[in-house]
């Protein structure tokens, strides 16, 4: 972890649970979401932003659920998509309007031949 003051009036903490954990170790979102609120309280901060990279989203909307009071602000960056709900056949059917008839073909061949990654790389070119 990082700690760090910007000026008189943020603090910043970068929490990163993979680079210091024992192998193995398990994670667990409601450890972790006690962590963030735990760091709240030592900094004795009544709201916080929170600033949050990949899986980072899920746990900051997640203490943000378990907490409200507590969040002003949430920034996300490159957050996971959704796993529930249609939003994986939405994306589909949004990223294949984008494309044109030859790179629909390239997809769908590369699909057939069990190599999407080979279809998503000439669709790109």
């Amino acid at each position: 972890m990082a700690i760090g003051t910007w000026s008189s009036t943020t603090t910043s903490a970068v929490v990163d649970d993979r680079s210091s954990l024992p192998i193995p170790t398990r994670l667990y979102a409601q450890r972790q979401i006690q962590d963030l609120d735990d760091l709240r309280k030592h900094f004795g901060l009544s709201r916080v932003t929170l600033v949050a990279h990949s899986y980072g989203p899920l746990l900051a909307a997640s203490y943000a659920i378990a907490h409200p009071a507590n969040v002003k602000k949430m920034i996300f960056f490159g957050p996971v998509p959704p796993r529930k709900g249609d939003y994986n056949v939405r994306y589909g059917r949004n990223f294949s309007a984008r494309l044109d008839s030859t790179q629909r073909r390239a997809m769908q061949a590369g699909s057939r031949d069990g190599d999407r990654r080979a279809g998503a790389r000439a669709q790109m070119r």
